[in-house]
């Protein structure tokens, strides 16, 4: 036999038993992956190498799809993508779509620039003067 002690505790119980649940940490299931790192911009010297990554959070498995000006590449798969021996063909703009389970996040559009080497004008040689140089110094002997 209860006591009405020992009914007033079980009819307190679900309200003690939300108040825990309230405060257990926040575990979220099947969430949409989350971008917590984002591509940065980039510029690199001709024939050198970039890289863009990011960062996400998610519930796996998880596939990353890389583009380079709205066009997919195939082989760029990972949370980085790398671009060796960079060319001015490379140059423009990179973004990725994060994929799970639950649906898509797409990354901010990041800028690839290639600064090309500098070019000499042929008519500049070794011996021109340019600006303030001093005159060459002439190499006959005098007389």
């Amino acid at each position: 036999m209860r006591t009405k002690r020992q009914l007033g505790y079980l009819k307190r119980a679900p309200a003690i038993l939300l108040s825990a649940i309230l405060l257990m940490p926040a575990v979220v299931l099947n969430a949409l992956p989350i971008i917590t790192s984002q591509p940065a911009d980039q510029m690199a010297n001709q024939d050198y190498s970039a890289a863009f990554q990011v960062q996400v959070t998610y519930t796996p498995p998880l596939t990353f799809q890389w583009y380079f000006n709205s066009g997919a590449l195939l082989s760029a798969v990972t949370n980085e993508l790398h671009i060796t021996n960079a060319l001015p063909a490379d140059a423009g703009n990179y973004f990725v779509i994060v994929r799970d389970g639950t649906g898509s996040a797409t990354s901010r559009v990041a800028s690839l620039t290639v600064i090309l080497p500098a070019a000499l004008d042929p008519k500049v040689g070794p011996n021109t003067r340019m600006g303030l140089d001093p005159p060459a110094a002439s190499s006959e002997c005098p007389g």
